[in-house]
């Protein structure tokens, strides 16, 4: 028998002593990420491999796995059990906040020994489940056992995410592997802890296959408030209370859900009709106690939910009409699922703190410090001077970098696309860069004629293949919220 003829016999007869090997493939991934010290270059090539599920939308069936198995992916394929042959795969959705992607396969005929997995009907948060996976021609199979709810970051967003742990002996992957009680989809990991999983729920993946595939925006935000807990006796006689409930609200950001709708001095007593306790938890029907902030985590886009506020010496009920605040809206952005930004201009490398970018230097861990998005500083971006690529046109400022730049050309900056523009605007033949380094204010001084040769010199000198890349501008964060009640 030829070795196709045998893997193929293997894989069927896999397939018939479990069938759930047809709901599951092996994905295959060549990715390269961007060197963080010269955001032009990419990196080696890497590979990577996980697994997928195969799930039924209404547009067909797709493959659901974790994003980051396709983060910076270059060539994505996909191999059914048993076989040899790696199938091209095109990325159909990825949710970066949520850690969720479905791809596509257009190969004619691929699904036909495939069949999407059956979504558990009921929450699951206890018991014995089945993790499934290919290896090479071997359907393999562990036990394990479902341990606890838990909150666990989403490895590439900033908005924390209910999972389920799961114990199990499967050695290696973690990726994308399925989770099965009997015939039912329990959920999917996304990622691995020694000998423990974290499996996203069935019930969060259906509502979030249906939003995706319906056209609408699945939840994929936070509240982004800033809080402190009531435990003090003292803070909560202070405030009126008639005992330790809710968290005080300290700062609501611009284009947050509670923007307009919260005040600094609030106290947040409940969130969609649960109560909250002195550290801002809520007793969950289904995963127990939860923060506040995943109470949300089934919610849409735009749907209005239900609080009640201690303010003013009542209590209010409000509605937060939700909008999604992810690590794109921050000051300092976190996880952008986008190629690093820059501007080299006479050898000067400008960069956005955070995009790529992170804080060295004292002053940039000040910055970065300062909370996600000051109320009273409406600047979208930190801009850093990063380095300095050396030529005697900057002479005597060469080896700085990792610095905040304040103004260019008298212009104030808060993203790449204002020192773009404010270099078009010399200052009486020079170009003057503001800096804040700890020590005192520090200007670069450059003579504006020569600015242009001297970054296509500089350029072809270090293999820079563009001089600017500035990517898309941060979301919109709207007019300023509410003020705070006086005092």
């Amino acid at each position: 028998m030829s070795p196709l003829l045998l893997a193929a016999a293997l894989s069927c007869a896999a397939s018939a002593a479990d069938p759930r090997g047809e709901h599951v493939v092996t994905l295959l991934v060549t990715a390269q990420s961007w060197d963080p010290g010269q955001p032009w270059v990419k990196g080696p090539p890497g590979g990577r491999g996980g697994s997928a599920t195969v799930v039924p939308t209404p547009a067909g069936p797709r493959l659901l796995t974790s994003a980051s198995m396709v983060t910076d992916a270059t060539h994505v394929r996909v191999v059914k059990g048993g076989s040899s042959e790696e199938v091209p795969v095109r990325v159909d959705t990825v949710d970066r906040e949520q850690n969720l992607a479905l791809l596509a396969v257009d190969a004619p005929g691929f699904f036909e020994d495939l069949r999407p997995a059956r979504l558990a009907r009921r929450p699951l948060t206890e018991g014995e489940v089945t993790l499934v996976r290919w290896r090479g021609s071997q359907l393999e199979s562990a036990e394990g056992r479902l341990s606890r709810p838990t909150v666990i970051d989403s490895a590439t967003g900033v908005v924390d995410m209910v999972a389920l742990r799961v114990n199990s002996g499967l050695s290696g992957g973690g990726a994308g592997e399925p989770a099965f009680r009997g015939k039912e989809l329990v959920g999917v990991a996304f990622g691995k802890l020694g000998e423990e999983l974290s499996v996203v729920p069935a019930e969060h993946l259906r509502a979030w296959i249906g939003q995706v595939q319906a056209g609408g925006a699945p939840w994929s935000g936070m509240l982004g408030l800033s809080t402190q807990s009531l435990r003090n006796p003292a803070l909560v006689t202070w405030l009126g209370l008639d005992r330790a409930r809710g968290v005080l609200v300290t700062q609501v950001p611009r284009g947050s859900s509670a923007c307009g709708v919260l005040r600094r001095g609030d106290v947040l007593l409940s969130l969609d009709g649960l109560p909250l306790d002195a550290d801002g938890n809520a007793p969950h029907p289904v995963y127990g106690p939860l923060y506040h902030e995943q109470l949300l985590a089934l919610k849409r886009d735009g749907e209005r939910v239900p609080i009640e506020v201690w303010r003013e010496g009542q209590v209010q009920a409000l509605e937060l009409p939700l909008r999604a605040f992810t690590g794109a809206h921050l000051r300092v952005p976190e996880d952008l699922d986008q190629p690093p930004s820059y501007l080299m201009a006479g050898g000067l490398i400008f960069r956005e703190l955070g995009d790529g970018h992170p804080a060295r230097s004292p002053e940039l861990r000040v910055e970065a410090a300062l909370g996600p998005m000051d109320p009273d500083d409406p600047g979208r971006r930190v801009v850093v001077l990063a380095g300095v690529l050396p030529d005697p046109y900057n002479l005597g400022y060469h080896g700085r970098g990792d610095l905040p730049v304040v103004r260019v050309n008298g212009q104030l900056v808060d993203g790449l696309d204002d020192v773009a523009a404010a270099l078009r605007a010399p200052q009486g033949g020079f170009h003057v860069i503001d800096l804040r380094p700890s020590q005192g204010p520090f200007e670069v001084v450059l003579d504006a004629e020569g600015l242009d040769a001297a970054t296509r010199r500089i350029a072809a000198a270090y293999g820079l293949p563009e001089v600017q890349r500035l990517g898309p501008p941060p979301p919109p964060v709207g007019p300023p919220c509410e003020a705070p009640p006086a005092g």
